[in-house]
């Protein structure tokens, strides 16, 4: 796939400094191409340095780099998030880089997932109280994108669609969500699911109670087949049509499933319709929401089938990890 994959960038090699006063401006921006099918990683660079001193109290440098993204009217914002921050009162200019991709964790994986032909990245210095200095020598931004001249030819390489699964839009104004209800059963009966849409602005009014999955996506071509019934046909989730999902996720469902408890839950790459790009837009800016609103959130590091790592470390297998919004985490 690599050899498929178009690149451009941009570069500014310009010395300035950044203090707590100056208005927020990116030192470097980059529009996603027209000819983008869709974006596959973003990499930043820079050589900076904060002041060079610090208070011995002080655990970070509060000179940092910020991504964020200019769009045209009418989509959904998406978050900024932090870069870098500059190495703490070292006076020594760091030559970094961070290449961000679609195998990240969830925030960064779904940032990327989002940018869309037009959005314009930028890559802002920032530095917070008084003081501090961030003081830059270069910046840069790369893409590397899937170019939609080669849809056609792609088509035949594409994993099968699931988009006949997602019978209608989400609503923006009322923050909707899918949430995916898995039928119980044990560890090795076939997965069992239908979808129904949940307000976040009604969640904690109404008592919906759900789950929240984070993973690694792992290898896309890894795929497992579940069960899912179309949206709204709850009647019928024992005769659901073939739904494809990461492997990772078919893994983390079949440790989570209950035995004789419907399990709702909130996996982004099955409750988003990834073929729809507005929706995928628009979801990115509800993520921290959801994440936060959900009664229990598993982290799921994948199977680990290493025998020397399973006979010295039996808990270790499988890498489950259950955060509870109101006891703490647990395993």
């Amino acid at each position: 796939m690599a050899s498929n994959t178009k690149t451009c960038s941009v570069e500014r090699k310009d010395a300035i400094q950044v203090h707590d006063h100056c208005p927020e401006r990116p030192y470097v921006e980059l529009e996603v191409p027209q000819d983008a099918k869709r974006v596959t990683a973003v990499t930043f660079g820079g050589i900076s340095r904060d002041q060079g001193w610090a208070d011995r109290s002080e655990a970070v440098s509060f000179t940092w780099w910020d991504a964020s993204v200019k769009r045209p009217e009418g989509r959904g914002d998406l978050r900024t998030i932090t870069v870098l921050n500059n190495r703490l009162a070292n006076d020594e200019p760091q030559n970094w880089s961070d290449r961000w991709t679609v195998f990240h964790g969830p925030r960064r994986r779904l940032w990327i997932e989002a940018l869309r032909p037009g959005d314009i990245i930028q890559l802002i210095p920032r530095a917070m109280y008084m003081a501090w200095v961030n003081i830059i020598d270069e910046g840069s931004i790369k893409i590397e994108y899937e170019p939609k001249e080669l849809e056609e030819e792609l088509q035949g390489l594409q994993l099968t669609s699931n988009a006949s699964h997602y019978a209608g839009g989400l609503s923006v104004e009322r923050q909707d969500i899918r949430l995916l209800h898995v039928e119980p059963g044990t560890f090795d009966d076939p997965i069992r699911c239908s979808f129904r849409v949940a307000s976040l602005k009604e969640v904690e009014a109404k008592g919906i109670d759900f789950h929240a999955l984070s993973y690694c996506w792992g290898d896309p071509t890894e795929r497992e087949e579940i069960f899912l019934s179309k949206e709204g046909d709850f009647d019928n989730v024992k005769e659901g049509m073939s739904f494809s999902i990461g492997k990772s996720a078919a893994q983390a469902l079949r440790r989570l499933r209950l035995e004789r408890e419907t399990l709702v839950i909130w996996i982004d790459a099955v409750c988003i319709n990834q073929d729809d790009l507005e929706e995928r837009a628009q979801q990115v800016t509800l993520m921290s929401q959801i994440y936060s609103l959900a009664s229990v959130v598993h982290i799921w590091l994948g199977e680990d089938k290493s025998p020397t790592l399973v006979l010295a470390h039996p808990w270790l297998w499988p890498a489950l990890f259950s955060l509870h919004r109101t006891t703490g985490i647990s395993t």
